[in-house]
């Protein structure tokens, strides 16, 4: 849980589809005295208050930033994306994520040439398993992963001053959420053993 107001920074950005809601959707929360400094940086409908041949003059507050036709589909989506996470104790889907997580971190130790970036087992983890293959480039294992049934995102993760310090140049990651289960985790990590073990066999 954010108690934004309590939290001290200025901005807190929101995904639509991180939340199982559409995607091109997502909120700013902006501190009162910051939204008080900042001007607006697109023009178009609904946040305009007067136009004349003389200059024009802006509504206040967040609809300042509000150009233009809403995304008024996608809100509706994330909307019942919101009720419907309203039924889960977000504190027992967060065990739930970092469980499967964790067990699969633990697994990958486990597997020749694999290193896991990050310690999924922490309290404040994203459900996230970072790993790279020492010798198996991460785009080719994620079309191999892929091949099994299984979706990994691989590339710099809008990371790269992480992955620089890392001295890599991208990794693999699967994220687990609400709807994984530990079938399906230890099917995962059964086939990227397979293909680990297959790629050494040719090596």
């Amino acid at each position: 849980m954010i108690e934004f107001d309590t939290s001290g920074v200025d901005f807190v950005a929101i995904s639509a589809h991180k939340m199982g809601g559409p995607t091109g959707i997502g909120c700013l929360l902006v501190r009162r005295d910051a939204m008080e400094q900042m001007g607006p940086f697109m023009t178009g409908g609904s946040m305009i208050k007067r136009v004349s041949t003389e200059g024009s003059t802006f509504h206040e507050g967040h609809a300042m930033f509000e150009t233009g036709t809403p995304r008024i589909a996608e809100a509706i989506g994330w909307g019942a994306a919101v009720e419907w996470l309203g039924q889960f104790d977000m504190g027992e889907v967060h065990s739930h994520i970092n469980e499967i997580a964790s067990w699969v971190a633990e697994m990958m130790h486990g597997i020749d040439g694999i290193r896991v970036y990050g310690d999924p087992s922490r309290d404040d983890s994203s459900g996230a398993v970072s790993f790279l293959h020492e010798s198996i480039q991460s785009q080719d294992l994620a079309l191999l992963l892929d091949e099994g049934g299984f979706a990994v995102r691989t590339g710099h993760h809008c990371a790269q001053p992480l992955m620089d310090a890392l001295g890599v140049p991208s990794t693999n990651r699967a994220s687990f959420w609400i709807y994984n289960t530990m079938d399906e985790a230890e099917a995962f990590v059964s086939h990227l053993r397979y293909v680990v073990d297959r790629f050494s066999e040719k090596s």
